[in-house]
């Protein structure tokens, strides 16, 4: 339902949404940059109770927390830029207005991803060799139940923004909305998928053609970061701006029942 237009809203959207594509551009290069700092540490670390190893994911923790932040300012710009009044000074006020119900919809979607990996550890670790398969099969279809919950929480954040629901009231619409179009969910996913692949692909053969006059590997690494965040700002937009489109034209249609 609507999948054509809500990906040309969407787009119509984002190509007017430079100044939260910039704010994403530089969150995500700072990001990748620091995550790889992360990364070096983490390899270089033993698991447990070793400083270098807490730190790490404490800094990873903590880059999460500052993601949700600028993903709420983003609902919140979107939905302006829908009504007609964008103002992207505002951007950060709803970063921290939203912040609270965004975070709990990240803790509850972190739990149940943590709570699909315990469960395939457990059964894994009691069962047999010669039971595997069963066990792999089960863990299969716990991961594919995770991720129908969690998809049904994908409008959570737009009916909290656009209709000012309580948290509860945005999981139940969110809910019922995703059930009856969960086609058009999977399809602009998919589309959005395509799309982040294919600015990716297009930005590497840029890469390819820059490093040639830029020797070294330290500077093409660089390019790297900077070329995926400006994909990934582009990603993050689109998909807020599309999927608010779409649950607009859903709440519309269910509303008119």
């Amino acid at each position: 339902m609507g999948v054509g237009e809500s990906l040309k809203k969407g787009f119509s959207v984002t190509i007017h949404s430079w100044g939260a594509i910039l704010i994403f551009f530089l969150y995500g290069l700072l990001t990748n940059l620091a995550n790889a700092k992360v990364s070096a540490r983490l390899q270089n670390a033993v698991p447990g109770m070793n400083p270098t190893f807490l730190a790490a994911v404490g800094a990873t923790l903590l880059f999460i927390a500052i993601g949700v932040y600028f993903q709420a300012g983003l609902v919140g710009y979107v939905r302006d830029r829908f009504e007609g009044n964008p103002k992207l000074s505002k951007f950060w006020a709803y970063g921290l207005k939203y912040y609270p119900w965004f975070l709990v919809l990240a803790i509850m979607i972190l739990l149940i991803v943590v709570a699909v990996f315990l469960f395939g550890l457990l059964l894994l670790s009691f069962l047999q060799n010669d039971l595997r398969p069963i066990a792999i099969t089960i863990i299969t279809l716990a991961a594919i139940g995770a991720l129908y919950g969690i998809a049904l929480l994908l409008f959570v954040p737009y009916a909290i923004v656009c209709d000012n629901l309580s948290f509860p009231a945005a999981v139940s619409k969110s809910a019922r909305l995703t059930v009856k179009n969960m086609g058009a969910i999977v399809l602009i996913g998919l589309v959005l998928v395509l799309f982040g692949f294919s600015g990716g692909l297009i930005l590497g053969v840029l890469l390819g053609l820059v490093s040639v006059l830029i020797p070294g590997a330290n500077n093409s690494q660089y390019l790297v970061t900077g070329l995926s965040s400006i994909v990934n700002a582009l990603v993050a937009v689109l998909m807020a701006a599309t999927y608010m489109t779409l649950y607009k034209r859903a709440d519309s249609a269910s509303a008119s029942r």
